[in-house]
């Protein structure tokens, strides 16, 4: 298969194996320290519960690069070719606007959210948020480089 030349690379993986670590690595110290003390920390559990929320969102962008996301394509498959790729160019751009509109509406939310903070820590629920601004975000670059991608192999075709 082809390179890409607009590459964003790992980003997500990178974003979500640390979160992932981070969510772990806390529920496994709140676990021992309930076991061995007999008090768990609620500073920790907060920490997880939020790190958790980066590897779900960045996730979405994850599964969509891996193409492990859950679809139904019984219909279109049984379309002539000609038709497949009109589709898919379709579902491409229907896809990036619901992205768009996703991202605009968690920054307003991540904007919204910008003077509350978590109880035990005090995090900025603007950080919490900007995870589903970022998720969105690299799903439609992925997107606009797949239906681009679309866009060269019908013209290729045609040519």
């Amino acid at each position: 298969m082809k390179q890409r030349k607009i590459r964003i690379g790992n980003f997500e993986e990178i974003i979500c194996s640390v979160a992932l670590f981070v969510t772990i690595t806390t529920i496994v110290i709140n676990i021992i320290c309930g076991e061995v003390t007999g008090r768990r920390f609620g500073q920790l559990e907060e920490l997880s519960i939020s790190a958790f929320v980066w590897v779900t969102f960045m996730g979405v962008s994850v599964a969509y690069k891996h193409r492990a996301h859950i679809c139904i394509d019984f219909a279109v498959s049984a379309m002539p070719k000609a038709i497949q790729k009109v589709v898919d160019i379709f579902v491409y751009v229907v896809l990036i606007l619901f992205n768009i509109y996703l991202v605009k509406v968690a920054w307003d939310l991540a904007v919204s959210a910008t003077g509350k903070t978590t109880s035990l820590l005090g995090l900025s629920y603007f950080y919490i948020d900007l995870s589903v601004v970022l998720g969105f975000s690299c799903m439609t670059i992925r997107t606009v480089i797949d239906l681009a991608d679309s866009l060269k192999h019908l013209k290729k075709k045609e040519a």
